[in-house]
């Protein structure tokens, strides 16, 4: 996974404040980003895979009443 610089910037000081404040423990910002780079290769697949899979409920759903609303349109035939 790639990130923009500004994206990594975040991440590495999210991580590093959580590293602070749950575990008491100080991680520098070059660990921090080698930690995110391993955590997005290890597990990026896991996380962006869910997305799609959500994403493909929401458009089966959004699909699923389109065909009821034409359905609905239906006129009787004798």
């Amino acid at each position: 996974m790639k990130f923009s610089k500004e994206e990594k910037e975040r991440m590495v000081e999210k991580l590093r404040k959580y590293f602070e404040q749950e575990l008491d423990y100080e991680i520098g910002g070059f660990d921090a980003e080698f930690l995110i780079d391993f955590i997005g290769e290890e597990f990026g697949g896991f996380f962006y895979n869910r997305g799609l899979y959500d994403a493909e409920k929401v458009i089966n759903q959004q699909v699923a009443n389109i065909v009821d609303e034409l359905m609905a349109l239906e006129k009787p035939v004798s």
